[in-house]
């Protein structure tokens, strides 16, 4: 999708793999073959991510989880600020990998502004952060109703008043059990689902007016299911 960053890991020998109808997320491939390192951003996740940064502008993101690094080099390319990231390298024979080219990237393209830690959340945090603080938070780490809430806790003596979370695969991973969970223990933020992306994500705000006005725009398709609408209107319109 962008130029710069593909290009970047061709130099590199790998090439992207950036979502299609048969694999969502993006990923790093060569001469043909996946080289898995863990799920990646996906289109929609961008396009949330380009239609934010028209209405907000983070001075620094927090990353939980960084696989092939491509979603926080976008993230790099699409805001142009300070981006801190920790990835536990475990998942996928590729993983360290991906953090190796992440940085030398980031390097050479993105003059240095991701920094990215091997770590795990949140008992690494303090380590990481110091006492930097966030205005967006993507986590997109382990999959579990329980690692979303420590993940999500852990990162609060880190935000700025006003902030977002964007919380990954939520619908896809079934972990809606633990995001409404979070919704209950944390009542000054507002809470959306995401509705267009691919992997079910929510979005949680704190004193952003103007981003909780377009979550309640991008909280529900107007029109659930498809097979609700009768044939006759269908064919009127396709």
């Amino acid at each position: 999708m962008f130029y710069k960053l593909l290009k970047a890991y061709k130099n590199h020998g790998i090439d992207m793999h950036i979502g299609n109808s048969k694999v969502m997320s993006a990923s790093m491939a060569k001469n043909g073959e996946m080289m898995h390192a863990g799920g990646g951003a996906g289109i929609t996740d961008l396009a949330f991510f380009f239609a934010l940064n028209k209405i907000f502008k983070p001075s620094r993101i927090f990353c939980i989880g960084n696989a092939c690094g491509y979603g926080t080099l976008a993230l790099a390319e699409i805001f142009d600020c300070p981006i801190d990231a920790v990835d536990c390298e475990t998942e996928g024979e590729f993983n360290k990998k991906g953090s190796e080219l992440t940085r030398l990237i980031s390097k050479e393209v993105y003059d240095d502004k991701v920094s990215l830690f091997q770590g795990y959340s949140p008992q690494d945090l303090e380590t990481i952060i110091g006492d930097k603080k966030y205005d967006l938070c993507f986590i997109d780490g382990e999959h579990t109703n329980e690692q979303q809430k420590l993940d999500f806790d852990g990162m609060q003596k880190f935000m700025n008043d006003s902030c977002i979370f964007y919380l990954h695969d939520v619908e896809f991973l079934k972990m809606e059990e633990g995001f409404m969970q979070l919704e209950t223990d944390n009542k000054d933020y507002n809470s959306f689902s995401v509705d267009f992306s691919t992997f079910g994500c929510k979005m949680m705000i704190r004193n952003l007016p103007i981003v909780k006005e377009w979550g309640e725009f991008i909280n529900e398709s107007p029109i659930i299911e498809w097979r609700n609408i009768k044939s006759e209107i269908l064919e009127t319109i396709i």
